[in-house]
């Protein structure tokens, strides 16, 4: 496997533009043949390439995108759990991949590349124990050392949260490429826009929005076609436990 170093800041269609070693990768990837890409961060680097070459968007089967809400969703994980510190339900979560860059989110929205959302919704079906953790522990290898630095991560879950364990978000953008069958996705419109449904004093933040009901889209934002899996099935985390330590 090959790491190459990408975009050190958010995108800036503006910017003048110096190749980068992830940028090129990613271009010469595409020009020898379609990929699927699992985004498991902000999509920086994919807009900057889509910029340069937007004759490659086409050459994406599918991104696979750890991000997207429904229109007056706030992501509290303590939701049915015993315990929680911040008004009953435990700290908020923002859509950290989404927010870190808003602009290349953006950009990749106008050029309607075939995506896929994995959001908050999907990950609150699959929760990683410390019976998980234990298992992938005795497996050793790879997963092993995962495991270990998962521990700390764990507590923070149990401690301050309350719950029993945690949502491995990236893990099921992962999982929907191996598995998509174990997801349940709708066909959605997606913008970038403000929640106006949140009734929080002082906070409209601007998301990464789906819906199926275009009739309420506002005609200024650019709107594409995504599918959004916020469903996962019930058997979907031992399918993922077990080919983990295999």
């Amino acid at each position: 496997m090959s790491v190459y170093t990408g975009s050190s800041a958010a995108f800036d269609s503006q910017a003048a533009r110096t190749p980068l070693p992830a940028h090129q990768a990613l271009i010469a990837a595409l020009e020898a043949g379609p990929l699927t890409i699992v985004a498991l961060g902000p999509l920086t680097n994919i807009a900057a390439v889509l910029v340069e070459r937007p004759d490659l968007s086409a050459r994406i089967t599918q991104l696979v995108a750890v991000m997207g809400r429904r229109p007056g969703h706030i992501f509290h994980p303590a939701e049915g759990a015993d315990a929680g510190i911040l008004f009953g339900h435990g700290p908020v979560f923002r859509d950290f991949n989404f927010m870190l860059d808003v602009n290349a989110v953006a950009q990749i929205i106008g050029m309607n590349v075939a995506t896929t959302l994995i959001p908050y919704d999907a990950a609150r079906g699959f929760e990683i124990t410390h019976h998980d953790l234990d298992r992938m522990t005795a497996s050793g290898g790879a997963v092993s050392w995962v495991a270990y630095r998962a521990r700390r991560w764990l507590r923070y879950w149990q401690e301050e949260i309350g719950r029993q364990g945690f949502y491995p978000f990236d893990l099921l953008a992962a999982a929907h490429v191996m598995a998509p069958q174990h997801f349940g996705c709708a066909a959605v419109q997606a913008w970038v826009g403000t929640d106006s449904t949140l009734f929080i004093p002082f906070w409209r933040p601007t998301a990464l929005l789906v819906s199926q009901h275009p009739d309420g889209i506002e005609q200024s934002h650019t709107v594409t076609s995504a599918s959004y899996c916020g469903k996962v099935s019930a058997d979907l985390k031992a399918l993922v436990i077990d080919r983990l330590i295999s």
